[in-house]
């Protein structure tokens, strides 16, 4: 059965602008403590994120490192802001305005986990490459055959070099990449099975809910 449109991604459908010539890098939140059960960072996985993280950054051209822009997750005594500080000096360190904002304006957006984010990201049409490690950033095996057309079209990635290597690659024009067939394809299909969205999903939920008379 598919799911009803979320009323709230509906309002981010091809919403990219472009107007900022920066990567905003996304990252999530890293508790020092965990105080319930899911499958996302536990203390024993931020030793091995921040230092993802540190190999995305290096493996950055230099003149695309001072492009970067953090939006750093909720932060609980690990201090993250001051580590992404010292590996990178030149990063701008963002937390005014909703995340969307900026992911509607960047050039690129960078996202090392997966969550809600990445979904927003699909949804606006922002050029995206994604990396986590897939050990500890758990997915359904259903999931597994989007993820690897996600892999395919060289959106997603395993590993940080590999995702740094690709936005070397396209900065200077991302569009050309992210607006080829292939990927949009791959982004639209995703999206409808993950995000799903759709410009009338008000008149779609009134239909849906008149069942219910």
């Amino acid at each position: 059965v598919k799911p009803l449109p979320s009323p709230y991604l509906s309002r981010l459908i091809n919403t990219y602008t472009g107007r900022l010539n920066k990567i905003l890098m996304v990252g999530t939140e890293v508790d020092r403590h965990r105080n319930r059960i899911d499958t996302v960072l536990f203390p024993d996985d931020i030793t091995v994120y921040f230092h993802d993280k540190t190999r995305f950054l290096t493996a950055l051209k230099k003149t695309l490192q001072s492009r970067i822009m953090y939006r750093p997750g909720k932060e609980y005594g690990w201090k993250e802001v001051d580590y992404i500080m010292d590996v990178c000096p030149t990063i701008e360190i963002v937390k005014k305005k909703k995340l969307i904002h900026w992911m509607q304006k960047v050039k690129v957006v960078v996202i090392d986990h997966g969550g809600t984010s990445f979904l927003e990201a699909l949804t606006i049409n922002v050029p995206t490459v994604l990396f986590w490690d897939h050990e500890v950033f758990l997915t359904s095996s259903d999931a597994e055959p989007y993820l690897k057309a996600l892999r395919d079209a060289g959106i997603l990635y395993k590993d940080p070099v590999s995702a740094a290597e690709k936005v070397n690659e396209i900065y200077d024009n991302p569009e050309e990449w992210w607006l080829s067939d292939k990927v949009q394809d791959v982004r639209k299909e995703f999206c409808s099975r993950f995000a799903y969205a759709r410009r009338d999903w008000i008149d779609v939920w009134v239909k849906e809910l008149r069942k219910f008379k």
